[in-house]
C-alpha cells in the first residue's frame, strides 16, 4: 500500500501544479507588440474615416436648417460686428475729444461713454506724470532793463547788502 499511496500523493500534486488550457504560463511574456501596434494603426484610421462622415453629416444638417433660421444665425452675426464696430467709433472719438494720442487709443477701455472718459483722464494723468510738461520760455529774457539801473548796480546793490 505504500507504493501506491506514493504513486497517488505524486500522480495528484502533479495534476495541482500543472497549468490548465485556461491558465496561461507564468513568468513568459509572449505579447506580439508589433501585431498590437497594427491593431490600433488601422483602428486610427477607421476613426478618421468616422470623422470625415461626422463632418459630412454636420453639413448635410447644416443644408437641412430653414433658411430663417440661417438668416437668424446672420444676423446675430452683424449684429455684434456693428456693436463691435460702434464701439471702437466711441473709443475714437472720446480720444478726439480729451486729446489722447493716437497710440495710446487702444489702451482705453470701457463700454460706455462714461467710462471711456474715465479712462482717458487716467491714461492722460499716467502720460502726463511719466512725461512732465517742459517750462514755457521767459518772454521778458533778453530784454533791457527798464528802471535805468544796469545789472552791474543790482549786482553791487546785492553785494552791499551782504558785504
Amino acid at each position: 500500500m505504500s507504493e501506491e499511496a506514493v504513486t497517488e500523493t505524486t500522480e495528484s500534486t502533479e495534476s495541482v501544479n500543472a497549468p490548465t488550457e485556461s491558465q496561461e504560463p507564468q513568468g513568459t511574456d509572449e505579447t506580439d507588440w508589433k501585431a498590437e501596434a497594427r491593431k490600433w494603426e488601422r483602428r486610427a484610421k477607421d476613426n478618421s474615416k468616422f470623422r470625415e462622415a461626422a463632418e459630412k453629416w454636420a453639413e448635410y444638417e447644416k443644408s437641412l436648417k430653414p433658411e430663417q433660421e440661417r438668416m437668424a444665425d446672420e444676423l446675430d452675426g452683424l449684429r455684434k460686428e456693428a456693436a463691435t464696430a460702434k464701439l471702437a467709433l466711441l473709443r475714437y472719438e472720446v480720444a478726439q475729444e480729451k486729446e489722447v494720442p493716437l497710440d495710446a487709443v487702444r489702451l482705453l477701455s470701457g463700454e460706455t461713454k462714461e467710462e471711456l472718459e474715465q479712462a482717458a483722464d487716467a491714461l492722460l494723468a499716467l502720460i502726463e506724470s511719466r512725461n512732465p510738461k517742459s517750462p514755457k520760455p521767459d518772454s521778458s529774457q533778453g530784454q533791457p532793463v527798464r528802471g535805468g539801473s544796469t545789472t552791474a548796480d543790482q549786482f553791487a546793490a546785492i553785494l552791499g547788502d551782504i558785504i
